[in-house]
């Protein structure tokens, strides 16, 4: 509507309406303003992902979520403990311990301190599946061990 308006928007205007998707569950508005922001060169912040990440973990969309982390890393943009959150949380609502692993040990490698939320949403993926719930006690472990 603002674009018919002749408004030109900004990063910061995007990042508004975004965060408005977001906290309203509406992924594909959410999906379809991060990519209209690539397609008019603007800059896509660690805070903007984190916002359509989680608009993806509202929306049941794990594999969205983890393809954005991805994203994040071939775009330079970087990722913080929001990040990891936002990605744990989907795993849990897709039921995929195993990534939610994947998000974990992704964290340990860039150094990024864990965090109860992060380990709460993984945890909440593994204990969908037992098997990946004992591998993740393992980790857990191994982490405490080598710190």
């Amino acid at each position: 509507d603002m674009k018919k308006r002749g408004v030109k928007c900004t990063s910061r205007t995007y990042e508004g309406i975004i965060s408005t998707a977001e906290k309203a569950g509406q992924f594909d508005e959410a999906v379809r303003l991060f990519y209209e922001m690539k397609d008019e060169g603007l800059e896509r912040n660690t805070k903007i992902y984190n916002s359509v990440m989680w608009a993806a973990d509202r929306g049941g969309h794990w594999e969205h979520a983890l393809d954005l982390l991805q994203q994040m890393e071939d775009d330079g943009v970087p990722r913080d403990e929001v990040t990891y959150a936002a990605c744990a949380w989907a795993c849990e609502k897709g039921a995929r311990g195993d990534k939610g692993l994947h998000v974990l040990d992704l964290m340990h490698k860039e150094g990024i301190a864990m965090n109860v939320p992060t380990y709460r949403g993984v945890m909440w993926a593994c204990t969908k599946v037992r098997f990946e719930c004992m591998i993740f006690h393992v980790t857990i472990d191994d982490r405490r061990q080598a710190s």
